[in-house]
């Protein structure tokens, strides 16, 4: 799935692309942002004819700006970053025997890639939301969409253990068995209910903000975790959109990018070391310590804690407007 726009502002669409999906909304966005030649990546495809897009560029002179919106690796994910090889480049470097090319990946730290999420950067100009004044009756909310490993072990840790205190969503079903994913994460204690409560896919519709109004916090667990690259999604902006301290089920130091970005996050009110623990089991085993502590405490305080909260949870609201100038930064860094 490729958008491309060159020098004479053609444009090369290898998708048909509906105007209200989001991916369409933050091409737009790059339309008008970005004055040069550029190609948005937004899903790799190793059979893909790339001769087409050289042949798009054949006349260019300027640098192309070359955004991933997803590396993807066939070797797995749990590998460090100096072995961890983006099947991506595999057409961009094909690319880049005839093209000049700035590569800017979703993903940061990834080697010969420039950090910059074009999605996100589409997604802070954004900056409606609100903070809820509404009492607490659930203590968390977790929504799934693809079957991954990290998010089956949290989800039926949850389901096992507070299944009466959350709001739970599973939309795929779960394609892996116990012992599958207990190879990458070990002997967890997850109940019967649990596995149970995965059978089948779960699917809420309701919007985000009825979901989450009388809700303390949200387990938000990200499209990447394994990987040692960090990176966020909507998902966590939909949080603080709503006004909401999350528990970040994401890859190593994402919480850190987070505050290099502005954004405060809940240290003061739960042990957040899981960020900095680059092993994904014992991350992950850091982030069900968070789960129970905050399982074991009673909706009286939860209440009392979220109003502690509130001058957090509006700084990071505000703060939505001022990653616009942080992604321009990310932009104009990638260019020098």
């Amino acid at each position: 799935m490729i958008y491309a726009r060159n020098e004479k502002l053609e444009e090369l669409i290898t998708f048909d692309f509906d105007t209200d999906d989001y991916r369409w909304k933050s091409i737009e966005f790059l339309r008008e942002k970005i004055s040069g030649p550029f190609v948005v990546e937004f899903e790799y495809n190793e059979l893909a004819n790339i001769d087409e897009l050289v042949n798009f560029f054949s006349a260019q002179t300027q640098t192309i700006d070359y955004f991933i919106y997803e590396i993807v690796s066939h070797t797995g994910e749990m590998l460090d970053s100096s072995t961890w090889v983006a099947e991506n480049f595999v057409h961009i470097n094909k690319l880049k025997q005839t093209l000049d090319i700035n590569v800017y990946s979703a993903e940061r730290g990834v080697k010969n890639t420039n950090y910059c999420d074009a999605y996100l950067w589409w997604e802070f100009s954004n900056k409606e939301g609100s903070i809820s004044t509404q009492s607490i009756n659930k203590k968390f909310l977790l929504l799934n969409g693809k079957d991954k490993p990290s998010r089956k072990v949290i989800t039926s840790y949850l389901a096992g253990t507070a299944l009466d205190d959350s709001i739970i969503s599973y939309r795929d079903e779960p394609s892996q068995k116990r012992t599958e994913y207990h190879k990458l994460y070990g002997d967890y204690p997850v109940t019967r209910l649990g596995l149970k409560h995965l059978r089948e896919p779960i699917n809420l519709v309701a919007p985000i903000n009825l979901l989450m109004q009388n809700v303390f916090c949200r387990i938000v667990t990200e499209t990447n975790f394994e990987r040692p690259y960090q990176n966020f999604s909507e998902k966590t902006l939909d949080t603080i959109r709503q006004g909401k301290p999350f528990v970040l089920v994401a890859p190593y130091k994402t919480l850190s990018l987070m505050k290099e970005l502005g954004f405060k996050t809940f240290n003061r009110w739960w042990d957040e070391s899981y960020d900095i623990q680059i092993n994904p089991e014992k991350r992950l085993r850091k982030i069900i310590k968070v789960i129970d502590k905050l399982s074991n405490t009673s909706y009286n305080e939860l209440n009392e804690m979220y109003k502690e909260m509130i001058p957090v949870l509006e700084h990071n609201l505000l703060n939505m407007e001022n990653c616009v100038d942080h992604f321009d930064s990310y932009y104009r860094k990638g260019k020098q």
